[in-house]
């Protein structure tokens, strides 16, 4: 059968309706290629944003840290320190047994004083030997202390007459030596020459001053605490007071510093005046702890309470260094013991609470 003409006319329209919906459906195919291709883009674009966020908060992280840093830079820099500490001269073994109890007796009331105030470290005046020394150690199993010991041929074998006790749990030393109130001061047993004096009061003792630089475990601190005893003979004070703010000045240009002991000066004589305003009224001084108290006060068992006059105070606790210095509470003790009520020494002991930053 021949085809009519007419077919091939209508098979020519369907051939090119079909051939024209393939290419069109070959174009949807390939836009959608090309849209999945613009999606995968997108999750690069993406990835690259979350990486840059990332390493923002990383960013943020770290200067968080550096913040965190800073402020406990600054907290450990305010950091209050606190110490308790306390001078005593504590009257000699062997010195006048007829207005003070004995020696074995005193031991106790001395002991009994250390106990009520607890200080963390505390200077001692008039300890005349290794015997005695030893018997507040063991009165007082907490402490330790630090005293010259004669390493050659000397006067005595040991000589403590300013010597420093301190807790051994606490407190630690990482240096310490003495010095001699004296024309030379780094020579043992080293005095003043003077004629004078000698003639008309007898010649002075040996005076030495006892010093250690002390890590204290509590706070990881350091601070130098010296102990002395200045001699009673004038001008032998205002002689010993240069030679001990010498000492100090090198050691408060990098921590704090206690200084304290029986300095037999008030506080209106030359020495004192030396040692809290400088040499010739400048440079490097001392402040003295009872002018910074917040209070001060006069502790005793008696009834009535007796009268404290400050300005015969002869013991000091000086303050100074690298810190600024807060007393919260400065206390003479004036208790008596025995049956006849009597002082352990002739010196009332000295306590102090101390803060610093």
């Amino acid at each position: 059968m021949k085809p009519c003409k007419g077919c091939w006319a209508v098979m020519a329209v369907v051939m090119s309706f079909l051939l024209f919906n393939i290419v069109a459906c070959s174009d949807d195919n390939n836009n959608a290629v090309d849209g999945d291709t613009d999606i995968v883009d997108g999750d690069d674009e993406a990835s690259e944003l979350d990486a840059e966020q990332e390493q923002q908060s990383d960013g943020d992280l770290e200067a968080e840290e550096n913040i965190d840093g800073d402020l406990e830079e600054i907290e450990n820099e305010s950091q209050v320190n606190s110490l308790r500490v306390m001078t005593y001269n504590i009257l000699c073994f062997f010195c006048d047994g007829v207005n003070y109890d004995p020696w074995e007796d005193r031991v106790d009331y001395i002991t009994d004083t250390f106990n009520r105030y607890d200080p963390d470290v505390f200077g001692t005046q008039e300890l005349f030997g290794f015997d005695d020394l030893n018997d507040l150690l063991i009165a007082n199993p907490d402490y330790d202390a630090y005293y010259y010991i004669e390493q050659t041929s000397g006067m005595l074998p040991e000589y403590p007459d300013a010597a420093i006790f301190y807790k051994k749990e606490r407190l630690e030393i990482v240096e310490s030596g003495v010095y001699w109130l004296g024309e030379n001061p780094d020579e043992p047993w080293s005095g003043f020459a003077d004629e004078e004096t000698a003639k008309s009061k007898g010649s002075a003792f040996p005076r030495l001053v006892a010093w250690a630089v002390f890590n204290d475990k509590l706070s990881g601190k350091e601070f130098y605490f010296s102990a002395t005893h200045y001699d009673n003979n004038t001008p032998h004070q205002a002689w010993s007071a240069p030679i001990s703010l010498g000492k100090i000045q090198p050691y408060a240009e990098k921590m704090p510093i206690v200084f304290l002991g029986d300095f037999n000066s008030k506080t209106d004589t030359e020495a004192y005046t030396i040692l809290t305003n400088g040499v010739d009224g400048e440079g490097f001084s001392l402040e003295n702890t009872f002018d910074l108290a917040e209070e001060w006060s006069a502790a005793s068992n008696q009834d009535p309470a007796p009268e404290y006059d400050t300005t015969d105070r002869i013991d000091h606790i000086f303050v100074a260094g690298k810190a600024n210095w807060t007393v919260k509470n400065w206390v003479v003790d004036m208790y008596v013991y025995g049956d006849l009520d009597r002082y352990p020494s002739d010196h009332f002991a000295m306590f102090a609470d101390l803060e610093w930053k």
